[in-house]
């Protein structure tokens, strides 16, 4: 059987225009590169949002499209 493997993230609370969303994208982003991380599929659970706009779904979908390029997955939906 082979291995599968996945990367799990919870609870980003994204809010646009916040310096500390900003610096653990880019954090979280940098940290998968280096380490060259190779998840076959990601799995976001939790609040990915901080409140209801309509902006932080255009940041949510901004970090989630970077995320998959970063580990080279195709974005289904």
């Amino acid at each position: 059987m082979d291995a599968v493997n996945w990367l799990h993230i919870s609870d980003l609370h994204i809010l646009r225009n916040d310096p500390t969303w900003r610096n653990y994208r880019n954090y979280l982003l940098e940290t998968i590169k280096k380490n060259k991380l190779e998840p076959d599929f990601v799995v976001i659970t939790g609040d990915y949002r901080n409140i209801w706009k309509d902006t932080d779904f255009i940041e949510a979908e901004r970090f989630i499209r970077d995320l998959m390029g970063e580990l080279n997955l195709q974005l289904e939906y």
